[in-house]
């Protein structure tokens, strides 16, 4: 589906592309400008100075590598252990998906599990459903209102803050990756469906390896398996039925066969 990696010099001119779109950053929590690739490329070698306190990464697809996002975590405190974070998917083909989900679990495992964050906050602007339903689903906290705090396109807006501690994010997390991983059973099916059995397989394989013990684990071993099938790969198939067999006792029998 998708993996995270550091941004590089390479990706400037397409996130100069998204910084440049009205209607993207219309709902995003700062003012519109205009961004010349000149005035971006300053702003990246910038952030390779200050890497220690900020953390800023691609959203890409696991099949392509196509960079559809970006997602952040900025003004890190080492001390208190706390980190805000942001993220902006610009291919709008890729937006209101779970894609934006499935990247900000990626982020918190970073940040909490191998950054040792202890608290991650969010402040989006009010009327930014979107964002404010992915935080909710993620399980953030509300923690306030903070009025007529940004100005945009002659307005004053409010702006939420929103926080998940620690101890909150390894609470929730078996209910969050059950989801994703439910909804990759979703559109693992659709490709099937649309006899896309080498984009299916590399989706199972990629929701398997991230997702190895939800209650929809089982299905997708199942469909991978199929996908083998269905893609004329029976040998392989069959090896990779006895391997998951014996990493997975008793999956045929919860699986979807």
């Amino acid at each position: 589906m998708i993996f995270l990696r550091e941004i590089s010099k390479e990706d400037i001119p397409i996130i100069n592309k998204w910084r440049n779109d009205k209607e993207l950053q219309a709902s995003l929590g700062a003012p519109f400008r205009y961004v010349n690739i000149e005035t971006d490329q300053l702003w990246f070698d910038e952030y390779l100075t200050k890497r220690s306190k900020n953390i800023r990464l691609a959203i890409c697809l696991a099949d392509t590598n196509q960079m559809v996002g970006v997602c952040y975590l900025v003004n890190i405190d080492y001390v208190s252990r706390i980190a805000e974070n942001a993220m902006m998917i610009g291919e709008k083909n890729y937006q209101n998906k779970e894609i934006g989900l499935i990247a900000a679990t990626m982020l918190a495992d970073y940040g909490f599990l191998s950054l040792n964050l202890n608290r991650i906050y969010s402040l989006i602007i009010e009327d930014n459903h979107r964002a404010l339903n992915l935080n909710d689903a993620f399980g953030f906290h509300k923690e306030g209102l903070l009025r007529q705090s940004l100005y945009k396109n002659g307005i004053y807006y409010n702006q939420v803050v929103l926080s998940l501690l620690k101890h909150e994010y390894i609470e929730n997390m078996p209910s969050i990756k059950n989801r994703i991983a439910k909804f990759m059973t979703r559109k693992i099916r659709n490709q099937m469906a649309a006899h896309d059995y080498g984009i299916a397989e590399i989706s199972a394989r990629w929701a398997i390896s991230e997702y190895p013990d939800t209650s929809a684990t089982p299905s997708l071993l199942s469909l991978l398996v199929k996908a083998l099938e269905e893609g004329g790969k029976s040998e392989e198939a069959e090896k990779t039925r006895n391997c998951l067999a014996e990493k997975y006792p008793g999956w045929k029998d919860r699986g979807e066969g």
